[in-house]
C-alpha cells in the first residue's frame, strides 16, 4: 500500500522529477540519514522516520515558508523551477 507521499509525488510528477535532477537533495538526505537494523531511514519534521518521499516533500514545504526555513532547505525550494514552486505553494503547502 503506497503511503501519502508516494501518492502525492504520483499525482505530481515534476516533483519526482525535480528530486531526482536537483544537485542539493543529495545534501539533505546525507543530513538527515539514519539506519535502523540496516535498514536507511530518515529524520522527517524534526523527530519523527520517514522515507526519502517524506523528506523531500517536507524539505520542499519547510523551504517555501520564508520564516524559520533552514537554509539547506531553503536552497532546495529555491533550486526548483517556477512550476515546481508553484506546485508547492498552491498545493503542498494547502
Amino acid at each position: 500500500m503506497a503511503g501519502r507521499a508516494t501518492k502525492w509525488l504520483d499525482e505530481h510528477p515534476q516533483l519526482r522529477t525535480a528530486m531526482a535532477r536537483s544537485a542539493v537533495w543529495p545534501r539533505v538526505k546525507r543530513e538527515a540519514a539514519v539506519t535502523i537494523r540496516g535498514q536507511p531511514m530518515y529524520v522527517v519534521a524534526g523527530d519523527t522516520l520517514g522515507g526519502e518521499e517524506e523528506l523531500f516533500l517536507d524539505r520542499l514545504a519547510r523551504g517555501a515558508r520564508e520564516a524559520g526555513a533552514d537554509a539547506l532547505s531553503r536552497e532546495l525550494f529555491q533550486e526548483q523551477s517556477q512550476a515546481v514552486q508553484a506546485i508547492v505553494l498552491t498545493q503542498l503547502l494547502q
